[in-house]
């Protein structure tokens, strides 16, 4: 990769989204099959009259097992999902190795981040999802097994170099764990009179975790896609900006219907793929801003260092909505700071940062210290202290309807503050389960809301003429 992009030649990765679900598919079949100590049994034959209630009963079930992934990426998360979706009380956890860069949102699917040794040794299946780097290359060895339980489940489909050979033939010798399954080995292929092979605790298949006939179709059809992507990028990226510019556009004008903008002043942006981001053009009321109107760069020096400060530090956010709304800036100046107390407040428990008042952000020095408050991939909200606040999210719907909730979170704070009564503080528990259902697939911010409330411009529009 790296003497590519040294030589100016583009990289693309043909079929990906069908691949990272074949081989989620193929992942989560393994992860079933392996828990219930089905290859172990290939071959078994059923004891006939001797069979009684306790005979080779000693599998796991999905829904009572604990999975842990070492690495979040794409593969791991599809898998995760498809185990979510199978299962509600199948416990799914997860580490990042130093050095390994992640975008997925602790909470998704109801998964939580633990330490190394923890996955290891309580984890009925363990599954390294992560890149072949010099920092994962033997990352599984030995003493990565030794920690086990002996009724794990280890599976690669990560690079074989990923796991230490001989460690493992070693641990799988000692039978420090149930039985390992592998798609992939180092070496690969593996010598035909390896040890591994005669292993009883030990399955390997060659390699084809995509080999279907529909996965090799789209490879071979997405290849001319991906060909002419690239030598017509310009122009895919011309058509990418006009759809921003429409969708901002409208995020203007819906902010401007519910009040929440402050005359010309404040900024919403989205990040376009080759870097840039659109926002306003900081002269304009929102209603007046059209997608002509958005510009590359907003003239407004506290627009570029919040926005350039936040897009720098988190490669996954793709929309910030800054404003000044009257409840926000009155949390914001509360020494106890942002509380939640309501159902509204659901997604912002324990994802909320702050960023202490520097007066008017035109000094560049301050985006180090934004980028500082808001590095945690979990924050998805920063207040600025004495001023007002941020929302980011994947989407812009994401990143708007966080901030319309957290407005309305703000006011609810304030409203029982008002009332001069004891408040009733929802639990630890609550509130993390809340948390919890607040980042699933049918909750997520914008999700059901977004398209609702660009409709609503076209209806509004429509009752005016």
């Amino acid at each position: 990769v790296e003497a590519a992009e040294e030589r100016g030649i583009r990289i693309r990765r043909a079929a990906r989204d069908v691949i990272v679900k074949s081989v989620a598919d193929y992942l989560l079949s393994n992860v079933i099959f392996g828990l219930r100590n089905g290859f172990q049994n290939v071959g078994v034959p059923f004891p006939g009259a001797s069979w009684n209630l306790t005979w080779n009963s000693d599998g796991v079930d999905l829904d009572c097992s604990k999975v842990g992934f070492i690495g979040m990426g794409a593969i791991a998360a599809e898998t995760a999902r498809r185990i979510r979706a199978l299962s509600k009380t199948c416990e799914l956890v997860y580490h990042i190795p130093n050095g390994i860069r992640c975008r997925f949102e602790e909470g998704t699917f109801r998964m939580h981040h633990i330490g190394i040794a923890d996955l290891l040794s309580t984890c009925d299946v363990i599954i390294p999802m992560v890149p072949l780097t010099e920092a994962t290359s033997g990352l599984i060895n030995y003493s990565s097994f030794s920690m086990m339980k002996e009724t794990a489940i280890f599976i690669n489909m990560a690079r074989g170099k990923v796991v230490d050979t001989a460690g493992m033939l070693r641990a799988l010798n000692e039978e420090l764990v149930r039985h390992a399954i592998l798609d992939t080995t180092d070496p690969e292929p593996l010598p035909k009179d390896h040890s591994l092979w005669s292993l009883k605790n030990c399955t390997i298949t060659p390699h084809f975790a995509t080999n279907t006939t529909h996965v090799r179709k789209e490879l071979v059809e997405d290849i001319p896609n991906q060909v002419e992507d690239t030598l017509e990028e310009r122009g895919i990226l011309r058509l990418e900006e006009q759809r921003m510019r429409l969708e901002l556009s409208d995020a203007y004008r819906i902010t401007r219907e519910f009040g929440m903008d402050e005359l010309v002043w404040n900024h919403i942006s989205v990040l376009l793929s080759d870097g840039t981001y659109l926002i306003t053009p900081g002269s304009r009321m929102f209603d007046d801003i059209g997608p002509g109107d958005l510009v590359k760069s907003s003239g407004n020096v506290t627009a570029d260092i919040i926005h350039d400060a936040v897009y720098k530090t988190r490669c996954d956010i793709k929309a910030i909505v800054h404003l000044h709304t009257p409840a926000t800036v009155a949390v914001s100046c509360l020494e106890m700071g942002f509380v939640p107390l309501a159902q509204e407040a659901a997604p912002f428990v324990g994802r909320v940062g702050s960023h202490p008042w520097h007066g008017v952000s035109n000094d560049r020095e301050e985006q180090a210290l934004i980028g500082e408050a808001i590095k945690d991939p979990k924050i998805n909200t920063l207040i600025m202290e004495n001023h007002g606040f941020c929302t980011f999210g994947r989407t812009l719907g994401e990143a708007w309807v966080l901030a319309y909730y957290f407005d309305k979170a703000c006011q609810t704070q304030l409203n029982c503050l008002q009332t001069g009564q004891k408040i009733k503080h929802p639990s630890e528990k609550v509130l993390a389960h809340a948390a919890e259902q607040s980042v699933l697939p049918e909750f997520l911010p914008g999700a059901c809301e977004w398209d609702a409330l660009r409709k609503m411009l076209t209806r509004t529009s429509r009752f005016k003429r």
